[in-house]
């Protein structure tokens, strides 16, 4: 066939193609022509635009007879980067060819059986496919690069040149059909793939074939950087104990969830992925070299590492994101994070060893450091927000530091429970001469604790309230039914019933109404069951399940007493001193109740709840109000009969710690309208 014949059908190939923009050179696609794009010719040589390669062109075609050949590194200002498939294919005029160094793919059968006899091999190339320089007898010269990583083992068959040694090793007798491939290669411990994609070139380990128990993963095989795993690389993991990652790899690529690992090195990987550690109960340290704009641990990373006592964290970074649940009940004993972090819901939840936390610019989410039984200093700095109940039930949480830092809390719950937490800045938070909090945190307590529940420092804000009221109120001569009906008044005149604010924390806590300036039926009960108690009154809580109340001793006889329910424009006492058979026939929401202790104020109460056996006016303690117990009281008022310590309170029936006339019109009163 001679040159011009073979030149016509190139020419006809070329025009058949035109019918679609792109051709396929071995998974390459070029693009020919569209509306955006045409060809390029010049000296013979036919560009056409690489698909997704900006400004980039693929030498598609050459029908010339030049016998010295530059490719040009641009035409047209557009980069040349890729030759097609059989470009130079049984070409009989070449002789020397240069090629431009930004050519970084070759497509199949490039120059075989072609005459060329000096060529250089560009430095972006880092990949020569199968029978690229096949039957190309004449060729006496390739100048090669040490950057090379793959060579066919048929790229220059049936020529006379010689692979240099140095190359020698990245020989593969794989079927290569173009620069964009992978091979396997193996060394003596490692199996790994080269993949190469225009130049771009790296290893992923595939396998291990070792039996070491502390394992270093190779940086690169020769030159070339291992950045990835492909497949499953280590057939048991509990054989592994100590195992370090190139910096190449910048992505975790396994887990190591329930194994047996006790040491990881991780040199360049800014994501620790979901539960990749779960339950390594040996893991006791974790390096994390590397400097990142952010640092990732995903939910359940470390999840119950007993062994692991430190936080993974790098040297250097911008931001750090720990995950929820991400070590919950882990060993960690120090969580000091000097980064901007957002730090997820659980995330160290129940590390019973963690002492002190320390966090700069935090977003904490939902009980993150809840239940962290030994915890007993928080450090706080820069912008924080605490969100519900993050270090909540950390039972000896003793100091928070919040010198140096803008605080936001969500619902003021974010410390409940912390019984011992009594110093802010190491400082005591309540003046115990004024029973006040000191001016220098008043502001902020009221702030972000109006919500807290068993607060150290709230709880003794609250006795020394509950102890001034009873103080300013009550006297060592009054009766029992004296004191708990004016400190059942104080607590009406005192506060307002919250209608629109039936959920919210603060009417559900001891503080309610000393702190805010209304509740609910829990804030009031809370508060007139401390305020009995101080008083010297025998007092329960109890409550059901849309309901709350008292139930307390007065004199020999307990009776309910519901301060809600008598709170109003003015102050009733529909709802005091009634008997268990009263409530009942009421239903609804006295329909039933038991005993709760809401907190730790409430200690005093017995765990057996007392019947409330007899009503107002029952002097003769028949369970039945009636005309016998207006005899009895009208005898007592004239002084014909003494009441006994047991039936003296039934008697006084107007509440006031006497027994009179007045009691008498009250007592018929209530007679008259039982017998109605």
């Amino acid at each position: 066939m001679t040159k011009n014949i073979k030149a016509l059908l190139a020419a006809l190939v070329f025009i058949v193609f035109l019918e679609s923009p792109f051709f396929y050179y071995n998974n390459t696609r070029v693009l020919y022509s569209s509306a955006e794009s045409s060809n390029i010719t010049s000296d013979g040589m036919t560009f056409s635009a690489r698909e997704g390669k900006e400004k980039e062109v693929a030498l598609v075609s050459y029908i010339g007879q030049a016998s010295d050949i530059v490719v040009p590194e641009k035409i047209n200002g557009h980069k040349v980067t890729a030759i097609g498939d059989k470009v130079f294919y049984d070409c009989n005029t070449l002789k020397s060819v240069k090629l431009p160094d930004t050519i970084n793919f070759f497509g199949s059968e490039v120059f075989r059986n072609s005459s060329v006899i000096d060529i250089n091999i560009p430095t972006s190339l880092k990949v020569i496919p199968s029978y690229c320089f096949n039957n190309c007898q004449n060729l006496e010269k390739v100048l090669f690069h040490d950057e090379i990583a793959i060579i066919a083992n048929t790229a220059f068959k049936k020529t006379n040149i010689s692979i240099p040694d140095s190359l020698r090793e990245k020989v593969t007798g794989a079927l290569i059909t173009s620069s964009n491939t992978s091979v396997k290669f193996a060394s003596d411990v490692w199996d790994y793939l080269v993949v190469c994609t225009d130049g771009d070139v790296h290893a992923e380990i595939s396998g291990y074939k070792g039996s070491e128990s502390d394992i270093t993963i190779p940086e690169r095989f020769g030159n070339i950087e291992v950045t990835a795993f492909n497949g499953v690389v280590f057939s048991d993991l509990n054989s592994i104990k100590r195992i370090v990652f190139p910096t190449g790899i910048t992505d975790l690529p396994m887990s190591f969830a329930n194994s047996e690992i006790e040491e990881i090195v991780l040199n360049n990987i800014c994501t620790i992925p979901r539960s990749a550690f779960s339950d390594c109960k040996s893991l006791k340290k974790v390096v994390v070299n590397g400097s990142f704009d952010k640092f990732t641990i995903g939910n359940e990373a470390f999840k119950g590492c007993k062994r692991l006592d430190k936080v993974p964290l790098p040297s250097e970074c911008r931001h750090i994101s720990i995950g929820n649940n991400a070590f919950q009940g882990a060993g960690i004993v120090e969580a000091s994070i000097e980064f901007s972090s957002d730090i997820g819901r659980y995330a160290f939840d129940n590390c019973d060893a963690l002492k002190s936390v320390s966090l700069v610019n935090a977003n904490v989410d939902n009980r993150a450091f809840s239940n962290c039984n030994d915890l007993r200093n928080v450090t706080l700095s820069g912008e924080v927000f605490l969100d519900d109940m993050c270090f909540s039930n950390c039972a000896a949480l003793e100091n928070i530091d919040i010198a140096g830092c803008y605080l936001s809390t969500d619902k003021a719950t974010s410390f409940n429970n912390c019984p011992k937490l009594m110093t802010l800045n190491s400082e005591k938070v309540v003046d115990s001469s004024i029973g006040d909090y000191k001016s220098v945190y008043h502001d902020f307590v009221f702030e972000h604790f109006h919500d807290a529940d068993e607060v150290g420092f709230v709880n003794e804000y609250v006795l020394f309230q509950v102890n001034r009221v009873v103080k300013e109120n009550i006297t060592t001569d009054m009766t029992d039914i004296e004191k708990v009906a004016i400190l059942h008044d104080w607590v009406c005149k005192n506060t307002n019933y919250a209608d629109d604010e039936l959920g919210d924390r603060d009417n559900h806590n001891d503080a309610s109404i000393f702190m805010n300036d209304d509740t609910v039926c829990e804030g009031y009960a809370r508060a007139c069951n401390l305020l009995y108690h101080a008083a010297g009154l025998e007092t329960y809580f109890v409550d059901n399940s849309n309901h709350a109340w008292n139930i307390v001793k007065v004199g020999e006889q307990f009776f309910h007493i519901d301060t809600t329910w008598d709170d109003g424009e003015t102050v009733l006492r529909d709802w005091f001193l009634k008997s268990d058979s009263e409530m009942r026939k009421t239903g609804g929401s006295h329909a039933e109740w038991s005993v709760f202790k809401p907190s730790s104020l409430h200690s005093f109460q017995n765990d057996v709840l007392p019947p409330c056996k007899y009503a107002m006016g029952d002097i003769n303690t028949d369970e039945t109000v009636n005309v016998a117990d207006l005899v009895l009281l009208q005898k007592a008022v004239l002084g014909k009969y003494e009441l006994s310590e047991n039936n003296w309170v039934l008697a006084d029936v107007c509440s006031d710690g006497k027994i009179n006339s007045f009691d008498l019109v009250a007592m018929r009163k209530k007679v008259i309208s039982l017998l109605e």
